[in-house]
């Protein structure tokens, strides 16, 4: 059993072994490796089209 509470638990071998990167993929969740940075987006922000 591990506690996942911290941050530092995130590392754990075991908890990488138990959640490959493919858990990942297969559950749909986005990769923030390949996030682009210097974008924000808001449920709030107004789109402008050009």
């Amino acid at each position: 059993y591990i506690s996942m509470t911290s941050w530092r638990n995130a590392a754990s071998p075991l908890a990488s072994h138990a959640m490959p990167n493919k858990w990942f993929d297969e559950q749909g969740l986005v990769n923030l490796e390949e996030v682009k940075t210097g974008y924000v987006f808001s449920v709030h922000a107004e789109w402008t089209f050009t």
